[in-house]
């Protein structure tokens, strides 16, 4: 078999585009395998220590071409810069609904009760919500979502709260538990 004259001026026309053609389906391929550039990740305080702090090393050797940064909020200041553009994902509370957004539900935890070991409470294995009343509270500060639910939970048992201290982590209130000051 032989190409004609027009097959023969065609032919140099033909491998360019198969050679391109090939080249674009080896760097789909790259790229399917291969996750890459800039990832960045907002995360309230109270799950950044606990939730995703010991997960970033396994990320790191999984995804050695992604650059990641993350940024610690409280989840209204990070809804706002998601919806900016400022950040690609958020890990924040469910408290807050948005019709803009795309929520998935990655855990739930109990709301559990923190005493010192000799405080009364310390051997109850469940608390009433009207022993709370009594009670000084180490909470966190406005703007914290899971402030916002304890108070809520509270109202809504009609147990009202009296704080002593508010702090923006955990990590500030455990100690002082612990200690008995609370």
């Amino acid at each position: 078999m032989r190409l004609t004259e027009f097959g023969e001026a065609f032919l140099p026309k033909a491998e360019t585009v198969l050679r391109e053609l090939e080249g674009a389906r080896r760097t789909i391929d790259d790229l399917q395998d291969d996750v890459r550039g800039k990832l960045t990740v907002g995360v309230i305080p109270t799950v950044m220590p606990d939730f995703l702090t010991p997960h970033l090393a396994d990320f790191a050797t999984q995804c050695l071409n992604v650059e990641l940064h993350l940024t610690e909020d409280v989840t209204a200041r990070l809804l706002e810069r998601l919806q900016v553009g400022e950040l690609n994902l958020v890990v924040a509370s469910l408290s807050t609904r948005n019709p803009d957004l795309l929520w998935s539900e990655l855990f739930r935890d109990a709301i559990c009760l923190v005493v010192s070991p000799t405080h009364l409470l310390a051997s109850a294995s469940v608390a009433e919500w009207t022993a709370l009343e009594s009670e000084r509270l180490l909470i966190l500060k406005d703007g914290h979502c899971f402030r916002d639910q304890i108070l809520t939970t509270c109202g809504r048992r009609g147990t009202h709260v009296r704080t002593i201290f508010e702090s923006d982590q955990f990590s500030s209130i455990f100690p002082l538990v612990a200690s008995g000051s609370a």
